[in-house]
């Protein structure tokens, strides 16, 4: 049975949080987690087997510990369980999960958890774990201890501090330090005998934990909880994550009744939950190592996973699901030449095989190598000619290559397969886009909410689709980059002269540029309800609901500049001495999956410095910030600070042109009329069209492209040609 969503979700204009219902309730999570936020997103539940274990083991009124609880899963299900009555205390010592752990407990009122921001160990301290970046795919619960001054200090405390009267359960999955916990509970063992449910999945780790189990009288049993099931919350097809497992122990008091008979007992300090090599010359089988490697990368551990395939081919070199399966952690541990060349070597032994060719040619976009990704794909649907998914794979490669109209040709073929195909109707939507062809667009273009699992539409108000609206409150909810906000921006007094008031949903850190937009009655907050407004619009549907056919007759919004800037940019302007005033900005928001190819590096920039008549000022944010910082470049490149976005544009004003990347700041600066020259890649935003150098939806931009795919050493050649042919005075 599947279960929707039931009313918006708020954003952090990053993407990086996503909040969604789920099994136990409403959960935010982070996107790029590809562990537990993977999951909650396809499944709407973690573990499910192990929430379920977990519960069984408790009774309303009970009191447990749930450690290394990361957001919550877990700890909301046994919350449940134990009522008001009980209490859970749960330990989570990374400050951006503890953070979400906060927010998904008041989320759903759960006032019997006790969060405690803290790792458990054997004495109390301090100690250090690796800095958590949320802005980068990886499993974020997977970070053990470190000592002190090797990383983020976090508290760690003991479970025995708690003094706890009663403690029925035990539930720890902290990265290896499950020992550790116990001997810091030694006294709340003795006292509670509680039930322990502990993590083992590391074989070094595990003889010394059992050993300590063994001898404070427990006896243990092997459960192994799949990430996910068939009946899960979402009713979303099985992936992957079916067959990931987690190694746990499910640990009773001897005078205890055993559980289920489908555990496995441990059967000494030895046990192991799977065959192992034991020095007999009996080695784990191909299908052992291969369900291991498939566990340790849906864990995020590529490297322990590659070695584990590396053994596997050692016996069975051509095997192909272990070749692919050792691509993709080659792939995910940022090695794609490996990945390339054990996808190369499994087509060369196997022949043409669809996935293989298929995951080749994802490679080869994101090496920029958009013809051999063409070549791979025509491959592919060469084995299947029937398949409109592979004449869509087909079609995106061939629009990166720069190939809009064959790109146009093979989707109209895939659609002549499959009319009702809503991805491939989209992507044909885009490739319109980029021709110019409006009209013919933005029909299709709305499939872009069937194709986001993110995307949540007020649950009660009708959708307006056009028209006059006299005398009601029409809500514009907020989607897309805040690039597509300034831009769609430009529809509001269109939209506002059909009659009733207009009111836009806006990140905070939109507010104050937006404060001066035309045709906006009110704003509001991503989490504000729907109550009082009589209809809803996506913001990007604007377009498509006033049926936009030239961009000429929407100039760009008005926005609103901090009317006091900081104080010490006028000094920063006044270096110039005379000079051109030339903002630059090389990258765009690095969690956008698309900036590895729009973004350029500082480096690409430095021939600027050439051109003598010019003051280079970086305008530039984030991460990419500290890379300007340790070049050591502050007296040739101005650094203007981290502000927000109404000071920047304060601060573009002050410019006389800004030269970058298409990122948010270049519809802030086009929107104010400010000379833009906007650095492209190959492929760029429809928006841009697919060649030329102005745009027709902003009149002060200047496009540079690239001729060939990664080449911005051409295109900065060009833009520092220009920039010699400036005056200060032109």
């Amino acid at each position: 049975m599947q279960h929707p969503d039931s009313s918006p979700a708020p954003a952090d204009g990053s993407g990086a949080i996503r909040e969604r219902n789920c099994r136990f309730g409403r959960m935010r999570y982070f996107s790029h987690d590809a562990y537990i936020g993977a999951t909650l997103e396809r499944y709407g539940e973690f573990s499910p087997d192990e929430a379920a274990l977990l519960a069984a083991l408790l009774e309303p009124g009970d009191v447990a510990i749930d450690a290394g609880a990361n957001i919550g899963c877990l700890t909301m299900a046994m919350a449940r369980k134990v009522g008001g009555q009980g209490c859970i205390h749960a330990f989570e010592p990374r400050p951006a999960l503890f953070a979400l752990l906060q927010a998904n407990l008041a989320l759903n009122r759960l006032d019997n958890v006790s969060a405690h921001r803290a790792a458990l160990g054997e004495r109390s301290g301090r100690q250090a774990i690796a800095p958590l970046d949320t802005r980068r795919p990886g499993n974020f619960g997977e970070a053990a201890l470190r000592p002190a001054g090797h990383g983020d200090t976090v508290t760690v405390t003991t479970i025995d501090r708690l003094a706890l009267a009663a403690c029925r359960l035990i539930n720890a999955d902290v990265q290896g330090m499950e020992r550790a916990l116990l001997l810091g509970a030694r006294a709340t063992i003795d006292r509670c005998r509680p039930l322990l449910y502990l993590e083992n999945d590391l074989r070094e780790h595990s003889r010394a934990l059992l050993e300590l189990l063994l001898g404070l009288g427990y006896r243990a049993y092997w459960h192994l909880p799949a990430l996910a099931v068939a009946d899960n919350f979402r009713g979303a097809p099985l992936d992957d994550a079916g067959n990931i497992v987690s190694v746990n122990l499910l640990c009773l008091p001897d005078d205890r009744p055993p559980p289920s008979p489908d555990l496995a007992e441990v059967t000494g300090v030895d046990d192991w939950w799977q065959s192992d090599d034991k020095g007999d010359g009996v080695r784990p089988s191909e299908t052992e190592l291969f369900a291991i490697a498939r566990r340790q990368f849906g864990r995020a551990r590529f490297d322990e996973a590659c070695a584990l395939l590396d053994a596997l081919l050692e016996f069975a070199p051509d095997q192909p699901d272990a070749l692919m399966l050792l691509a993709e952690c080659h792939h995910r541990a940022g090695r794609d030449g490996a990945a390339i060349a054990c996808l190369q070597r499994l087509l060369a032994r196997h022949g043409d095989e669809v996935d293989a060719l298929c995951a080749l040619a994802d490679l080869l976009v994101d090496g920029k190598r958009f013809g051999e990704a063409v070549a791979a794909m025509s491959r592919a649907h060469h084995c299947d000619p029937s398949n409109a998914a592979l004449l869509h794979g087909l079609a995106v490669m061939l629009r990166r290559d720069g190939r809009g109209k064959e790109a146009l040709a093979t989707l109209d073929r895939a659609l002549a397969l499959a009319p009702h195909f809503d991805i491939g109707r989209f992507e044909r939507a885009m490739v319109l886009l980029e021709a110019g062809r409006l009209t013919e667009a933005w029909p299709d273009y709305d499939l872009r909410h069937l194709l986001d699992p993110a995307f949540e539409a007020p649950p009660t108000l009708p959708r307006w689709q056009g028209g006059r609206f006299d005398g009601q409150r029409l809500l514009v909810t907020a989607e897309g980059g805040h690039g597509d906000t300034i831009w769609a921006a430009r529809f509001l007094p269109a939209l506002r002269a059909l009659g009733g008031e207009v009111h836009l949903q806006v990140r905070p850190e939109q507010r104050e540029l937006l404060a001066a937009l035309d045709g906006v009655d009110g704003f509001v907050p991503l989490d504000a309800g729907e109550d009082g407004f009589d209809l809803y619009c996506p913001l990007l549907s604007l377009p498509a609901r006033l049926d936009v056919s030239d961009p000429s007759a929407y100039p760009p919004a008005r926005l609103n500049p901090s009317p006091s800037p900081p104080e010490h940019w006028s000094r920063l302007l006044a270096r110039a001495d005379g000079r051109l005033r030339v903002g630059m900005l090389w990258s765009g928001n690095e969690t956008y999956a698309n900036n590895r190819h729009r973004a350029a590096a500082l480096s690409d920039f430095l021939p600027l410095l050439e051109v003598p008549s010019v003051q280079l000022y970086s305008l530039q944010k984030g991460m990419q910030q500290a890379v300007l910082r340790e070049a050591g470049l502050g007296s040739l490149i101005i650094d203007t600070d981290d502000c927000d976005f109404s000071e920047t544009a304060a601060l573009v004003a002050g410019l006389d042109l800004v030269v970058m990347t298409d990122t948010a700041l270049a519809h802030i600066a086009a929107s104010m009329g400010k000379p833009v020259w906007l650095l492209l890649d190959s492929a760029p935003f429809w928006l841009y069209g697919a060649s030329g150098e102005t745009c027709p939806w902003y009149p002060s931009m200047k496009l540079f492209r690239q001729t060939s795919a990664g080449d911005w050493a051409g295109v900065i050649g060009r833009v520092r040609t220009e920039l010699a042919r400036l005056d200060r005075g032109a």
